[in-house]
C-alpha cells in the first residue's frame, strides 16, 4: 500500500437523529461548528489506522499551528516519518534526515466541512456517552464518495465532545471498490503538543 492521502484520510489530516428539517440543520451546523474548530485547534495529534482489504496503514499526525507538522506512516512494507517546520521540510532516509525547502501550505487542498457535507446520508444521533468524566454526543450515518472511478462508501460514525464542541473520534466501515476497507480516526487536543526539527 502507498501513502498517498485519500480524501476522507486528509479530513480526517472530521448530526442529529431527528426527523425534521430543523432538527437536520442543527446537525449540520454542528457537524460544521465542530470541524472548524478541530482545524483551527492550535494544537492537535491524531492517530488514524486505515485498513483496506488484507492491508494496514498506522498513521500518527501532529499539528501546531500556524506552521509546523509531523506526519508518521508504517505499513509492512515500511515506516516513513515527515518533519515540516516553516518551509524546511525533514524526510527520513535510510542514510539519515534529508531536509529540502518547500512553501508552507497553512490550508487542506480542500473543505472537509464541505466534504461531508456534500457526502453523508441519513444520520442519526446514538445514545451519548460519558468517557473519562466528558460527556460526548454520538452520530452514525452513512457516506459515499468516488476517489477516481473508485466508488467507496459504508457506515460513519462521528463522536464529538459536548464541551468544547471537538470531534474526539471518527470510525468508517465498508467497501472501497471491490475490496472491504475501514478506518479509525482519533484527536487529541493538548496544550503540551510540541513539535522540534529532528537532529540531523
Amino acid at each position: 500500500m502507498n501513502y498517498s492521502c485519500t480524501s476522507l484520510v486528509c479530513v480526517l489530516i472530521v448530526l442529529l437523529g431527528i426527523s425534521d428539517l430543523a432538527g437536520a440543520n442543527e446537525a449540520r451546523e454542528l457537524i460544521r461548528y465542530s470541524i472548524t474548530a478541530a482545524v483551527n485547534a492550535p494544537k492537535k495529534e491524531a492517530r488514524l489506522t486505515v485498513r483496506r482489504g488484507s492491508e494496514e496503514v498506522q498513521y500518527v499526525v501532529r499539528q501546531v499551528l500556524p506552521n509546523k507538522l509531523y506526519v508518521r506512516a508504517k505499513s509492512i512494507n515500511g515506516e516513513k516519518e515527515v518533519y515540516v517546520i516553516g518551509n524546511q521540510v525533514y524526510t527520513r532516509s535510510s542514510s539519515g534526515w534529508r531536509i529540502t525547502s518547500a512553501p508552507f501550505k497553512s490550508s487542506l487542498p480542500f473543505s472537509p466541512v464541505k466534504f461531508l457535507d456534500s457526502n453523508i446520508e441519513m444520520m442519526k444521533e446514538l445514545e451519548p456517552i460519558v468517557s473519562d468524566g466528558l460527556s460526548q454526543r454520538v452520530f452514525e450515518g452513512s457516506i459515499s464518495w468516488h476517489q477516481g472511478r473508485t466508488l467507496n462508501k459504508g457506515t460513519i460514525a462521528i463522536i464529538i465532545h459536548s464541551e468544547p464542541v471537538l470531534p474526539f473520534l471518527i470510525t468508517f466501515k465498508g467497501r472501497c471498490g471491490k475490496v472491504e476497507c475501514a478506518f479509525e480516526y482519533q484527536i487529541a487536543y493538548d496544550a503540551n503538543i510540541s513539535i522540534e526539527a529532528p537532529v540531523p
